[in-house]
């Protein structure tokens, strides 16, 4: 049973956990006096916020971190030395002997895999003059001599590891029942409803002082919430732009303003091997993928449900997303994809009861609130990420929709949209990123902002829009499109930089273009937008941006690796400037998703070259996972230049980056990418090779980072002697990267890439069906419906945070005052 609040607890019995499920009795950290009960607060305004004398008596305290006693992580690392003794060494023969058992059947598999695959590539195109002649060679598909076998599926990929490796024990079959986790919360404890009661009354009182000091945003009259901005006082279709003819609503219906109804095929439709052999070994590691995400669900929903990650190490909560409960809302979508119905009908009381007009602080943890002020009004808003926002929450929610027919999701979802709708009411409507729920730019200009922030936003209001009819979402995004479409049809070539303007007459800030941070996912849309409207013309507005930048990136940013021993057909996506003079060799994580990209677009367009050239840059990636000494890739390695004098030829010292690699940021955070474009591999290819490299790639990492609540961060990845580890488990470990490790061991129809168009968080739109059969719905439905008194009234997390901030404002200013 989850409480939401509770009027019959002393005070001096008052848990301040706020998502904590362990003692929800008395705790010895809270601080609030017995005698506070009676504290009233007072709305007379007159007398100034300063002069309260009736307030919440000190703080109700977060949930202050536990210490667990466990072994030092590291202590089991899988390259571990045990000590020698008769044991050991009969041990030793035995895994020689199954290692060379291993490996002739791997040999056995690769030439039977040789001379049956079929691949799905397209014919190459004409590659244009102006592409770089070094580029033009072809990328074939080669089989890597693997520094590690493949590891088998049964009955235990973690043979190689330690007896007493506890990771064992966290992923075994027993843990799990038929492949489900606990469908159960432990008790949540809210604030006392009288506390928060007078949370709300202060936070009244707050607005009206707001009010008089200029404040135009609305609140609500009663609770002082903040309200959304009216839709009469959005001027989103400004003089002089043309509106767009299309009707986004309609294109679901049989004929859609003429749209073909006939898409590209994009999935691999060829012949494979099915034989129960190696659908057995399918089976088998979608199984322990999905164990894995089990294992990091109940470690987050034991401890820290309603906040917005868990910390694997430590256990404590981390809340840089708005406190909304990131991987709630995250892994809706994947929950439906695992089968996992009775978790998901739990995540919809949370999704009933979150309160979109709260906002908890931007990297907020497990310590009290960080909004408390010294001087100056009460916070009453707090600013949010608009771009991780949209792609996290709205793409979430849209997703669950998509897959479960679930009303309850789609109300949430158009009300975030609404909420989120009056940051695009600027000048050319591109969002300030730094965003203020209840506030209306009112036609301002945004000012400089990143690519991807701004680039990265058309995919989930027009999937709104097209669900709901609702035109107005898709015609204020389409603003900033065209906008940016104007912008590179100024520039030097169709590339756009890391920063822009819009509003300034050279809108450019600065020259660096890359696929990597700040830019990656702008990209991704185009092609990807052009998958959900079905706008593969050759003037079709999305897909001729597409074609251009790809285009321009084969002058700039894509080039021959050159430097990596016995792999001279690697490719590299760096970095440049617009005059293509200052290549900068870097290989970011982030910008591994392009395999993926190309690949799509290679199919959606009809250019087969970008097929090669996704093939051959995903080897390249997966190539820096293999040649680690963890099998974990570097968060951005960056290869010598062929013409460097420092360039080694030989294979480098324990704890340095492999042969041709410069240098690197060593961390690996569980990052999606790669695996991300090995799925797209797989599925446009149907090379069962891709799902060996994958398989690989998720042991390796299981390996070096699963602990009690998920899964950490690696800081050094070139040494696995060096046991840091980063207490750090963001939400898209779950949403993005187990969800490709379970779709890449799945059958090809589920979620196919024919029926579905990811965002860039990972969360599957249902593309246009022009009138035909959908894709068949995942949910089977909900036992019971999430209360109607706790619908938008806030989560146990939400109602303690804004407890605890009325508490240490209010305290704060005592101590001004008294002071």
């Amino acid at each position: 049973m989850v409480t939401r609040g509770q009027d019959a607890l002393p005070l001096s019995s008052l848990s301040g956990n706020p998502g904590s499920h362990r003692d929800a009795g008395v705790d010895e950290h809270a601080d609030i006096e017995p005698s506070d009960a009676d504290l009233l607060y007072s709305d007379d305004v007159t007398q100034g916020l300063l002069d309260e004398e009736a307030a919440l008596p000190g703080d109700v305290p977060h949930r202050k971190r536990t210490s667990i006693s466990r072994a030092c992580w590291g202590q089991w690392g899988h390259h571990r030395r045990p000590s020698i003794t008769p044991r050991t060494i009969a041990k030793g023969f035995m895994l020689l002997g199954l290692l060379l058992l291993a490996l002739v059947q791997l040999q056995s598999y690769f030439v039977e895999s040789n001379t049956d695959r079929v691949h799905a590539s397209p014919p190459s195109e004409k590659v244009p003059d102006r592409i770089p002649q070094s580029t033009q060679r072809p990328h074939p598909n080669k089989v890597f001599a693997h520094s590690r076998p493949i590891p088998p599926s049964t009955p235990d990929p973690w043979s190689h590891m330690p007896l007493n490796w506890e990771g064992r024990a966290w992923l075994a079959e027993s843990r799990f029942s038929a492949g489900k986790g606990a469908a159960s919360l432990p008790e949540q404890v809210g604030p006392p409803q009288g506390h928060l009661a007078k949370a709300f009354t202060y936070m009244q009182a707050a607005t009206v002082q707001a009010r008089l000091a200029g404040d135009r945003t609305r609140y609500d009259k009663d609770t002082g919430r903040t309200l959304q901005v009216p839709r009469s006082e959005l001027k989103l279709l400004y003089e002089g732009w043309k509106k767009p003819q299309l009707k986004v609503g309609n294109l679901d219906k049989p004929v859609a303003l003429g749209w073909k109804s006939k898409r590209p095929k994009v999935q691999y439709a060829g012949n494979i091997d099915l034989s129960d052999q190696r659908m057995q070994e399918e089976n088998n590691r979608r199984d322990w993928v999905k164990r894995a995400f089990i294992h990091a669900w109940q470690g987050y929903k034991n401890s820290q449900w309603g906040h917005d990650e868990v910390k694997p190490v430590s256990g404590g909560s981390s809340d840089s997303f708005n406190g909304w409960g990131a991987v709630i809302i995250d892994n809706l979508d994947t929950l439906l994809i695992m089968g996992l119905n009775e978790e998901y009908n739990l995540a919809r009381d949370h999704v009933s009861a979150l309160d979109f007009s709260y906002v908890i602080p931007h990297g907020t943890d497990a310590a009290a609130p960080s909004s408390a002020v010294n001087s100056g009004p009460f916070p009453l808003k707090e600013y949010m990420s608009y771009f991780e926002t949209t792609i996290r929450y709205l793409g979430g929610l849209i997703s669950a929709y998509d897959l479960s027919g679930d009303s309850l999701m789609l109300e949430r979802a158009v009300e975030l949209g609404d909420w989120l709708l009056p940051a695009l009411n600027t000048r050319y409507g591109v969002p300030n990123n730094r965003f203020f729920l209840g506030t209306n730019p009112s036609g301002s200009r945004t000012g400089t902002a990143w690519l991807a922030e701004v680039g990265t936003l058309s995919l989930e209001f027009i999937r709104l829009s097209m669900i709901t009819g609702d035109e107005t979402y898709y015609q204020a995004v389409q603003r900033i499109t065209d906008a940016l479409d104007e912008v590179s049809a100024k520039g030097p070539n169709h590339l756009l930089p890391l920063r822009l303007d819009v509003a300034f007459p050279n809108p450019v800030i600065g020259n660096t273009v890359s696929f990597g941070a700040c830019a990656d996912s702008y990209y991704e849309y185009l092609i990807k937008m052009a998958h959900l409207l079905g706008e593969f013309r050759p003037d079709g507005q999305y897909a001729r941006m597409y074609r251009g930048a790809i285009d321009s990136a084969y002058e700039s940013i894509i080039r021959p690796a050159e430097v990596i021993p016995d792999h001279p057909d690697l490719i590299n996506i760096g970095e440049n400037d617009f005059s293509h003079s200052n290549y900068v060799p870097k290989l970011e994580h982030l910008t591994c998703f392009a395999g993926g990209m190309l690949g799509l677009g290679a199919k959606l367009l009809a250019r087969g070259k970008d097929l090669e050239t996704g093939v051959a840059f995903t080897e390249t990636c997966q190539w820096a996972y293999e040649t680690s000494p963890t099998g974990l890739m570097p968060d951005s390695p960056r290869f010598f230049l062929p013409d460097d004098p420092g360039l080694p030829k030989t294979k480098q010292p324990a704890g340095r980056p492999p042969a041709g690699i410069r240098d690197s940021n060593p961390l690996f955070i569980g990052r999606p990418e790669t695996i991300e474009s090995v799925f797209y591999m797989w599925r446009i290819t149907g090379d069962r090779l891709w799902q060996d490299r994958g398989w690989r790639m998720f042991v390796d990492w299981v390996s070096s980072s699963i602990t009690e609540f998920g899964f950490v961060g690696v800081e050094n990845v070139n040494d696995p002697t060096d046991t840091r580890r980063k207490d750090s488990q963001e939400s898209f470990v779950l949403a993005e990267t187990l969800k490709y490790y379970y779709l890449l061991f799945s059958d090809r129809e589920h979620i196919s890439l024919d029926q579905y168009v990811f965002n860039t968080e990972a969360h599957p739109f249902t593309l246009p069906t022009y009138g035909r059969g959908r894709p068949k719905k995942l949910w089977k439905g909900a036992t019971e419906s999430p209360e109607e008194s706790a619908r938008r009234q806030g989560t146990v997390v939400q109602s303690w945070h804004r407890v605890n901030k009325v508490a240490q404002f209010n305290r704060s200013l005592r101590a001004m005052k008294t002071g």
